[in-house]
């Protein structure tokens, strides 16, 4: 009745076996959700059939799925993240019922378990992940091959990344928080900024810390635009002479 102080569920799903850790709405969607758990299942809901429509058991191999975010941009690329701390990009189109290995990207950079995934706002390629290893690392998944930072020096020599072992994916590691990062959120009117939040109670310290950071433009701006521009720099850079004129205004 209107006058009842009761409210029934409208849905009931029932297809995980343990605790559920994180659900998703399929963004522009009122029937499609994603939902992960402790039963290590990622299982993609559709409200018209009251049931799953594919389930990916072992989705990360035997471990816990902690946290699931489907993209804004791109209805057919969700994200989900794991207690090992490794990162899964799935395409709907490509998965394949209870294969694990169907996900497009495999991903690990955190040490700790991932507790919140999230793409970004405003571009369809970047994800975040925050982990407790103290970390939030940013993602660009388009990213397949690191290619060799050209140095024209007086041999043309070709440098190396310092690090092949850090996935190419990788793009920037935020390292100011002290403590496990338990959330996180883009800001939606600010292209590139982050609001993180750590758990300090579980390092032995008084409450938690709240940061707002933006990274610097030169990480995710086009590789030779940023090398143009620095080219003007690089006397100075190199060597500490001539320096540029400072700009006014």
């Amino acid at each position: 009745a209107a006058s009842s102080p009761s409210l029934a569920a409208r849905y009931h799903l029932s297809g995980h076996e343990d605790v559920i850790e994180d659900v998703c709405w399929q963004p522009g969607s009122a029937e499609q959700l994603a939902s992960v758990g402790d039963d290590q299942k990622l299982l993609l809901w559709d409200l018209r059939t009251n049931k799953p429509s594919h389930v990916v058991n072992k989705a990360h191999g035997a471990t816990d799925l902690h946290c699931v975010d489907w993209c804004a941009l791109d209805s057919n690329m969700l994200a989900t993240a794991c207690a090992k701390g490794w990162l899964k990009v799935w395409d709907t189109r490509k998965m394949q019922v209870g294969n694990e290995n169907s996900a497009v990207k495999t991903l690990r950079a955190h040490q700790q378990a991932i507790m919140r995934t999230e793409w970004c706002p405003h571009r369809k390629d970047i994800i975040a992940t925050g982990s407790e290893d103290k970390l939030l690392a940013v993602w660009n998944i388009s990213n397949d091959e690191e290619a060799p930072m050209e140095v024209d020096g007086e041999d043309g020599a070709t440098v190396e990344p310092l690090d092949s072992s850090v996935p190419p994916e990788l793009i920037f590691q935020h390292a100011g928080h002290r403590s496990p990062v338990v959330d996180f959120q883009w800001n939606p009117h600010d292209p590139w900024s982050i609001v993180s939040v750590s758990d300090d109670v579980s390092s032995g310290m008084a409450g938690g810390t709240m940061q707002i950071w933006r990274m610097n433009d030169l990480i995710y701006r086009d590789r030779d635009e940023v090398i143009s521009e620095l080219d003007a720099h690089r006397d100075f850079i190199l060597h500490g002479n001539n320096a540029p004129p400072s700009k006014v205004g």
